[in-house]
């Protein structure tokens, strides 16, 4: 996502009559800012006054700061534009303590362009739509073929958007992959087609908003798997069916389409989790895990979706561990057998070890885990289980050479828990195998061989 800033007034949904101009500045890495003239709230709205025959007076204390700039919702028309920004709190002031204020910033956690939700109504939408990195790629399919004529040396290119391809969900939603083809765009370079696609999930009725940022986020977890780099937001929007406009008005068109009303975008930003890291190259199709196909297309997906529905909490943390901002090795390695352990107790109950648990979510996770241990799995499930209880009760972690033991481990169990997910969303044997022939699993399999031998 692009950052961008835009010049409006804002307000408190309250207190509409104040309206202060101010700059918003959206940032994917440093988040939304919003900087206005005056302040939304000042203290001497909150405190509590006493008036006696001395006059007024009244004790300021913390609790009156914060509520002073704190805001679930700010309102905002800027550029033509609606704005709605939930989950404000200032980050300073400037201006005398009782008296207005001349400058406030305020961070706000999420940013709605194109729509204004209510004082208490809650952000919901019936559709998200998202465009993660690399989707293009895992899609591996174009609708745009070319033909030269050996006589003439004539090259054409021809290009049709794709059929919409979809696939239910057990919550009633529907799973979509949408394609388009843009307008031909003349460079230096020649002629180019631009050509995207895009998920939309879209439920029955609305939901709250932070529901559809979960699916769209287990969404992203399954591309970075896939392409093996972090799927990043290019773009996320979201529909609504009461912000949408009426057809235009056309002559001759039926009467049902000029009766119709199309939803329009309600764009989301905020500071996500995941963002892109520098690449030494674009993504091929050889970089590939698994592709879509592979995967099962749409009916893939929805399986996915439907099963780490009941896993995001351990998903969320095993994919932590692959974005660009990544803490130590120690961390994210206790980062992936932890929710390799909280899996299996969810699916398994208590009552056992961490060692059995790693040789019971072994075996589940197939052949494919098979493969790369080279039937090693007491030896190596005894090396996470030693490692494990050293990292999670403090004991220190071995230094030096062992460091890029620790390092393949650590790799294991991402595998362990990612392959064990992917059994339990069936998806086909072409996934496994594919993931069992690319050549970081052959060059993680060597490693592993050497450090369990």
């Amino acid at each position: 996502m692009a950052s961008f800033e835009v010049w409006g007034h804002w307000w408190l949904p309250e207190r509409a009559h104040v309206r202060l101009p101010g700059r918003l500045v959206v940032d994917p890495v440093h988040g939304a800012h919003l900087t206005l003239i005056g302040a939304l709230r000042e203290v001497t709205d909150v405190v509590q006054w006493v008036h006696d025959e001395n006059g007024s007076s009244a004790a300021i204390g913390e609790d009156d700061l914060e509520a002073a700039g704190t805001y679930a919702r700010i309102l905002g028309d800027a550029e033509g534009q609606l704005f709605t920004l939930d989950d404000g709190v200032q980050l300073s002031v400037r201006g005398p303590m009782l008296g207005a204020s001349f400058r406030q910033r305020v961070h706000v956690r999420y940013v709605y362009q194109g729509t204004h939700f209510l004082a208490d109504e809650p952000a919901t939408a019936t559709t998200v739509i998202l465009q993660p990195a690399g989707l293009n790629t895992w899609v591996a399919h174009s609708a745009i073929t070319g033909s030269i004529n050996p006589e003439s040396r004539a090259l054409s290119l021809q290009g049709a958007p794709l059929p919409v391809q979809s696939a239910a969900l057990d919550s009633g939603a529907t799973v979509e992959l949408r394609h388009h083809l843009g307008t031909p765009r003349y460079t230096d370079e020649g002629v180019h087609i631009p050509e995207s696609f895009a998920i939309a999930v879209t439920c029955p009725d609305p939901v709250p908003v932070r529901e559809l940022i979960a699916i769209a986020s287990d969404i992203q977890d399954l591309i970075s798997i896939a392409t093996g780099r972090p799927a990043a937001f290019d773009s996320l929007s979201l529909r609504h069916p009461d912000v949408s406009r009426a057809a235009p008005a056309v002559p001759g068109i039926p009467e049902a389409v000029a009766e119709s009303r199309y939803p329009l975008p309600i764009e989301l930003f905020a500071r996500w989790t995941v963002t892109s890291a520098p690449q030494e190259r674009p993504l091929g199709v050889g970089d590939l895990y698994f592709t879509l196909e592979q995967l099962g297309g749409l009916d893939g997906v929805a399986r996915w979706l439907n099963t780490v529905r009941r896993h995001r909490s351990t998903l969320g943390r095993v994919m932590s561990t692959r974005r660009a901002n990544r803490g130590p090795l120690h961390d994210h390695y206790l980062d992936r057998l932890a929710p390799v352990e909280g899996m299996d107790t969810l699916e398994h109950g208590r009552g056992t070890t961490f060692r059995e648990r790693i040789l019971r979510s072994a075996r589940e996770a197939g052949a494919t885990m098979a493969a790369l241990l080279g039937g090693r799995h007491d030896r190596w499930a005894a090396k996470l289980t030693k490692d494990r209880n050293d990292m999670a009760h403090h004991k220190g972690i071995r230094l030096n050479d062992e460091l890029s033991e620790q390092y393949f481990l650590s790799e294991s169990a991402y595998w362990l828990y990612v392959l064990r997910l992917l059994r339990m969303a069936q998806a086909p044997e072409a996934v496994f195998d594919q993931i069992a022939e690319h050549r970081k699993s052959a060059y993680l399999k060597r490693q592993l061989s050497k450090i369990l031998q």
